[in-house]
């Protein structure tokens, strides 16, 4: 369906909200003077019980450019009109959009409270997916260009485990971009997700430039994903000494008497997440056994 609209062609980029039916309306103009107002008439693709969206008169039939070039800023406005501020991206959409990748899914999966669970057709076999979940956190949650997504730690903690598979280069790039890896730990603990942790511990293992965070960091996520029956202390205490030894330090002992300390800091990571008591702990032992 389409109808008529008088738009001004002014010498800006903009958009607008023209009256009861939203229209959303971008125009760039290259050759007008400032003074300039130029009546057009412009066709208006309605998309969604009284959605709009102009498109140009020639355009042929089946055309998407116009449709992808707006899809974000329209996704933006529709779910904030159905849901005002109670809804939120998928982790998986939230993560690609950290790292750029603006590509349109054919559905864009959105958390709400109050979601149908049920898809919303749009044009060009695109759909928007609202599934009846509660948001995460308001500290897990932050905006990128008016939309409402999970912040990089906590799409990382909640992602799918198909897109470490489907996405290794925007998975490696999301790792990177990290800056703090206590906030990527604090989603594991407080939603006690072991086997996330082992999927993101090997990826941010291997992304990890410093060494000193790669001992703190894999001996920690090990024990804590506890992967085997028996033997996992040993086995974490064997792997963060081959760690330390990729970082030109040397063998490191976690030594009868301070063994107490040892557990103690590892409560305070796992029980308590704070993990400053078992960095402080291994720095420590690290220092001791430059000594030796």
């Amino acid at each position: 369906m389409w109808r008529e609209a008088v738009i001004l062609w002014v010498p800006v980029r903009a958009w607008y909200l023209r009256g009861a039916a939203r229209v959303l309306c971008q125009r760039k103009v290259d050759d007008c003077a400032a003074d300039a107002s130029v009546a057009v008439l412009e066709r208006v693709d309605r998309l969604e019980k009284g959605w709009y969206i102009p498109s140009r008169p020639e355009e042929p039939a089946g055309e998407n450019t116009t449709w992808y070039a707006a899809f974000w800023a329209f996704a933006a406005q529709y779910l904030e009109s159905r849901f005002g501020e109670e809804w939120c991206l998928s982790a998986d959409q939230s993560l690609l959009l950290h790292v750029g990748d603006r590509t349109v899914p054919s559905q864009l999966l959105v958390r709400a409270p109050k979601g149908g669970n049920k898809p919303t057709p749009l044009p060009h076999d695109t759909s928007v997916f609202d599934v009846r979940l509660e948001l995460p956190a308001g500290e897990e949650r932050t905006t990128i260009g008016g939309l409402r997504v999970m912040t990089l730690a906590a799409a990382l903690a909640h992602c799918s485990p198909d897109l470490f598979r489907a996405r290794p280069v925007e998975l490696r790039a999301a790792l990177a971009m990290l800056t703090d890896a206590a906030d990527l730990l604090r989603c594991l603990l407080e939603g006690g997700k072991s086997k996330v942790a082992g999927r993101l511990a090997g990826a941010l293992l291997a992304a990890e430039p410093e060494p000193a965070v790669r001992v703190v960091l894999g001996q920690f996520l090990f024990v804590y994903v506890h992967p085997y029956f028996d033997g996992n202390g040993c086995m974490g205490r064997f792997l963060m000494n081959l760690m330390v030894a990729s970082g030109g330090w040397r063998w490191t002992l976690v030594t009868l008497d301070t063994r107490n300390a040892y557990r103690s800091a590892l409560e305070q990571a796992s029980v308590h997440r704070d993990i400053a008591p078992f960095t402080r702990y291994l720095a420590a032992r690290l220092a001791a056994s430059v000594q030796l």
